[in-house]
C-alpha cells in the first residue's frame, strides 16, 4: 500500500466513524476496478470470440496464465470474505486474518509510541 501524505492521515484522524467506514469501503472497490481493468487488458491480448467478461473469475484467470494454486488461494480468500459476512471463515483464513490484525495492532502501538515521543518535546516547549 502506498504511503499516505500527512494531510490525508490528518483528515482520516478527524473523520467521523461513518466517514471512516465509507472510506474503508471505497478503497477495496477502487482496487477491484483496477484489477478488472488489468484483467481485461490481459484478456484483450489473447481474446477469443466465445469468451465473455461474465465468465467465472477462475476461468478468466486461468486463460491469462494464472496457475491453479494461485487461483485456489484467491478462491479461498473470496470464500473467506463471504464467510466473514456469515461469521464462518475457514481456519487457514482465520489465521491469516488474525496475523493481519496483530500486525495492524502492533503498527498502531508503534505509531502511538512514536507520536508520544515526538510530541513530548513539543508539549514541554523544547
Amino acid at each position: 500500500m502506498p504511503d499516505k501524505p500527512k494531510e490525508e492521515i490528518g483528515a482520516e484522524f478527524s473523520a467521523s466513524e461513518r466517514d471512516k467506514a465509507l472510506a474503508n469501503c471505497k478503497e477495496p472497490l477502487h482496487d477491484y476496478d483496477e484489477f478488472e481493468l488489468m484483467l481485461r487488458a490481459a484478456e484483450a491480448e489473447i481474446w477469443q470470440p466465445h469468451w465473455s467478461y461474465n465468465d467465472p473469475l477462475h476461468e478468466r484467470l486461468r486463460r491469462i496464465g494464472m496457475g491453479k494454486e494461485a487461483i485456489q488461494k484467491l478462491d479461498d480468500w473470496i470464500d473467506a470474505v463471504l464467510a466473514i459476512i456469515s461469521e464462518s471463515a475457514p481456519p487457514l483464513i482465520q489465521n491469516d486474518m488474525l496475523n493481519l490484525e496483530r500486525a495492524e495492532l502492533a503498527g498502531g502501538q508503534l505509531f502511538a509510541e512514536l507520536l508520544a515521543k515526538t510530541t513530548a518535546g513539543w508539549r514541554s516547549g523544547k
